[in-house]
């Protein structure tokens, strides 16, 4: 997965979404390493829409991440 966040970074965040079993193994230790390396305003906001604020909401992660 680590080859798609180098220039492909929305397709491995799209791939995780849409795979149910994927997306629910999602916690800090993940949502920490698929955010290294965000370099611009898209990869924030493809990140936070897709990964990060669902996964928040099912309380997947902490508030405090």
């Amino acid at each position: 997965m680590e080859e798609l966040l180098i220039g492909l970074r929305w397709v491995a965040y799209e791939l995780i979404q849409d795979h149910r079993a994927a997306f629910q193994r999602l916690g800090e230790a993940e949502l920490k390493a698929l955010g290294q390396g965000i370099d611009s305003w898209w990869s924030v906001d493809a990140f936070a829409r897709t990964l990060s604020s669902p996964a928040w909401l099912r309380r997947q992660v902490s508030d405090e991440l």
